[in-house]
């Protein structure tokens, strides 16, 4: 079974996303903030990353490039990684994928987008 990493530090959200996936054929990791995220991404393997970006502690632009130093420095292949953020602009997105996201989903979650996005990166 595959794993996906799902960090946000609002319980509710990380609750809406689980009932979002329980059917699904995908195992749930979950961290309330950016350095529980760095640590169990660096010990583990994701198939997905679906990562806040407004986070106390370390937020999620920090803990992205943090993931993918460790990629890096690893030599390990490259784990899709998507922001969830309620900010639909360009800038925004421009600025996630410089720091090393692969794409964007805003919330509130849609439950087909999200399932169809956890789908795609399962099967490839």
């Amino acid at each position: 079974m595959e794993k996906l990493l799902l960090v946000d530090d609002v319980e509710a959200a990380r609750a809406i996303a689980r009932l979002y996936l329980k059917d699904m054929d995908v195992e749930v990791d979950e961290a309330a903030d950016g350095i529980r995220a760095v640590e169990l991404f660096c010990a583990g393997s994701y198939c997905l990353v679906l990562l806040d970006l407004e986070m106390p502690v370390l937020g999620g632009l920090e803990a992205v490039r943090a993931m993918r130093a460790d990629e890096a420095r690893a030599n390990r292949p490259r784990t899709p990684i998507l922001a969830l953020t309620a900010h639909d602009d360009t800038t925004h997105a421009e600025a996630c994928l410089q720091a090393g996201c692969d794409g964007i989903l805003v919330k509130p979650l849609n439950r087909s987008l999200l399932r169809e996005t956890v789908l795609r990166h399962l099967a490839s």
